[in-house]
């Protein structure tokens, strides 16, 4: 039914309009693009998910087989066709190209957080406030290293149990059921998602955004929430691998941490992971300095007004 509305609001829009369509489903984009060559209309590639990478990598279908090559050879085809392509990270842009071919035009930029829906709350000192609260929000599906991330909470059980790190899962019920043991141990919370609005509220007053992401997934998505998070005034700890885009998004803005899960098994990351967390507990004004970082990266190098722009010189591309 989407497919027959998609491509009946292309017929029927008129000639010179300009599509924006993303990669959920996959086939959008490519499709937008063969009815729009009928209405001389240009369609942008939106590169959300990479396919057949996604389904891949969530186990759905087997890389080389017959359908992986069908999805990726309409990828090929979706980059040929489209008028440009608009990747979330550098490094998301360097392996679709390698894999897919390069695009019309290519252009990075980011899904962002419009940073005035929120109102970060900072302390005035930088006295360890206990509990350290840590949040992590959104899906925890196939492409997030839910096992590293869980392995890391119970590596911090002494703390959990004395007070003094507190850590909430928002998650949808098969993404708690990847937490595993640590849901229900004490000073861990697990509660449905929220509506944007309200998680906006919520997560004020947090310290630490958590965001985990698989060595596979680095290539297939970058996680948005990072974004919000940090427009919130979060601090960021990021298990995933050196070489991805939200380890770069990260170091880059100093908005916070990253750990390494390259290579490793879930227990070596959530090690990894809990010796940050308690090299943060003793220095407790690194924190204060990460969410103030990522806050400012909100409003300038991701803030609306950048972003804005950055579309702006791709429509101007466009139109010539």
């Amino acid at each position: 039914v989407y497919a027959a509305r998609l491509v009946a609001r292309v017929l029927l829009a008129p000639k010179n309009t300009l599509w924006v369509v993303t990669t959920n489903p996959f086939f959008a984009p490519g499709l937008a693009a063969c009815a729009g060559r009928l209405r001389g209309q240009k369609v942008v590639h939106h590169v959300f998910d990479l396919y057949p990478d996604a389904l891949e990598a969530a186990g759905v279908v087997r890389a080389g087989g017959l359908t992986s090559r069908l999805v990726a050879a309409w990828t090929r085809f979706t980059q040929r066709t489209c008028a440009a392509s608009v990747y979330l990270g550098r490094e998301l842009k360097r392996h679709t190209e390698a894999r897919y071919g390069k695009a019309k035009i290519g252009a990075v930029i980011a899904v962002s957080a419009d940073e005035r829906d929120f109102s970060p709350v900072f302390g005035s000192n930088t006295e360890l406030r206990e509990p350290l609260r840590m949040h992590y929000g959104g899906q925890l599906g196939a492409m997030h290293d839910a096992e590293g991330l869980a392995a890391g909470v119970a590596a911090l059980h002494a703390e959990l149990a004395a007070g003094r790190v507190n850590v909430q899962f928002m998650v949808n019920t098969s993404g708690g059921r990847r937490l595993g043991g640590v849901c229900g141990g004490g000073g861990v919370e697990v509660v449905p998602t929220l509506a944007s609005v309200d998680w906006r509220r919520d997560v004020v007053g947090k310290d630490i955004g958590l965001v985990a992401l698989t060595p596979y997934g680095m290539n297939v998505c970058l996680p948005s929430k990072v974004h919000a998070m940090m427009a919130a005034g979060l601090a960021i700890i990021a298990i995933c691998p050196e070489q991805s885009d939200l380890a770069a998004l990260v170091r880059e803005t100093g908005a916070g941490w990253v750990v390494d899960n390259a290579g490793k098994n879930a227990t070596e990351t959530g090690d990894a992971f809990a010796s940050v967390v308690r090299e943060l507990m003793a220095h407790p004004a690194r924190v204060q300095a990460a969410k103030r970082s990522a806050r400012t990266a909100a409003e300038t190098t991701f803030g609306h007004v950048e972003i804005s722009r950055q579309w702006r010189s791709l429509l101007a591309d466009l139109s010539t």
